[in-house]
């Protein structure tokens, strides 16, 4: 048996997959007590039954040789934690651990199956996954794609603070709407609310601009939009081609570089931070 997990900030899947069998458990992410939480999430979703290997995908900075995490803000791990150790030690199985995005870019890069894509996923934190030629760029530190922490402006406003789901929320409350998650306020734009539509389009044209800096830098076949704020569906891809058309119009590159089936949104309910997490602890077993 198998056992991808998935951990966000504000929630934790696990999949289990043994055999053809595949079931999935999500529970809320708790950062005061995260070790003895996944311990018993790992128990209860595996009910007893052996552990051939565990894939783990968390944000932060992780050594893949160690099986530490650090620098995970939105999980209060700011100093290196060794997290694939203890997961290791507590099942007595290997535990592999990889950073949450690179780790689902893996699953996009099968899914889509070109061998130079970048994958944006917008959550509670915002982080984009590389692959190129076929293979996860990881950088010198295991940081490469930390796109959320560009600074924006000379304020030193970061992407992150402009279009994760938290940031979408503060705007809301900002503007006096009662509509404040991602989902809701998309809505309401739709519906005719100014303020939401205000607010839709600055975050949609941020977003578009972040697809033009990852397609000029790392010219890639795909931009793969995915996480949380994504997840919402047509309302949000409906926006981002509209923003991304204003983008094309700046200059003949952008035109030229950024035609419509270069992006694309990852349809509902395609988990590919689970299935990534799932095929790193089989290449634990295949090796």
């Amino acid at each position: 048996m198998l056992v991808g997990i998935d951990i966000g900030g504000t929630k934790t899947a696990v999949m289990v997959v043994n055999g053809k069998e595949m079931s999935t458990l999500i529970r809320p992410t708790t950062t005061q007590n995260l070790v003895a939480d996944l311990h018993a999430l790992i128990r209860e979703a595996t009910n007893g039954r052996k552990i051939q290997a565990i894939g783990i995908g968390i944000p932060g900075m992780v050594n893949r040789e160690s099986g530490t995490v650090e620098l995970a803000s939105n999980l209060n791990i700011l100093e290196p934690l060794a997290l694939g150790e203890l997961i290791s030690a507590e099942f007595q199985t290997p535990a592999l651990l990889e950073n949450d995005v690179r780790i689902a870019s893996l699953a996009v890069h099968a899914k889509y199956g070109v061998p130079n894509i970048a994958y944006l996923s917008i959550g509670t934190g915002v982080s984009a996954g590389i692959i190129l030629d076929g293979k996860l760029w990881r950088g010198a530190n295991g940081m490469a794609g930390e796109v959320g922490h560009l600074t924006v402006d000379a304020d030193g406003t970061v992407f992150e603070q402009l279009v994760a789901g938290p940031a979408i929320a503060r705007q809301a409350v900002e503007a006096g709407l009662r509509e404040t998650t991602a989902s809701d306020l998309f809505r309401v734009a739709d519906e005719g609310n100014p303020e939401a539509q205000a607010i839709v389009e600055r975050v949609c044209g941020e977003i578009g601009r972040m697809v033009q800096w990852l397609i000029l830098t790392y010219d890639v076949e795909k931009v793969i939009l995915g996480g949380g704020v994504a997840q919402i569906g047509a309302p949000f891809a409906n926006h981002i081609f509209k923003a991304i058309a204003q983008v094309r119009l700046q200059s003949q590159l952008n035109y030229k570089m950024l035609p419509d089936d270069k992006i694309a949104v990852l349809p509902q309910g395609f988990n590919a931070g689970l299935y990534g997490a799932i095929e790193l602890a089989r290449s634990s077993v295949q090796t």
